[in-house]
């Protein structure tokens, strides 16, 4: 019989695992989006028990979401959107694991 703290600390390792998977994925969707570099490396993907979720470092907070959801002088370039839009490599990924 597999006793249920195997099975918690292997759903643990896969959810961090896929964490590391994400976060390499959310930063490629915006290097290519044409973010600046120290604004895609300030993106990161937690998990929390329950869900992932995208993070943005304070520092980099403002001009991320300028990037994301533009101002009045410059077009948005919606890279969290798209990536939280297009997970199906990540479920994979996770389910993998």
């Amino acid at each position: 019989m597999i006793q249920l703290a195997h099975v918690q600390g292997a759903v643990a390792k896969a959810s961090r695992d896929t964490t590391h998977y994400m976060t390499a994925q959310l930063r490629t969707e915006a290097f290519n989006s044409g973010w600046p570099e120290h604004v895609a490396r300030a993106l990161h993907v937690s998990h929390d028990g329950t869900a992932f979720k995208v993070n943005i470092h304070p520092d980099h907070l403002v001009e991320a979401q300028n990037l994301e959801y533009g101002t009045p002088d410059t077009l948005p370039t919606a890279a969290i959107r798209r990536f939280n839009n297009n997970n199906h490599e990540a479920n994979a990924f996770l389910v993998g694991r």
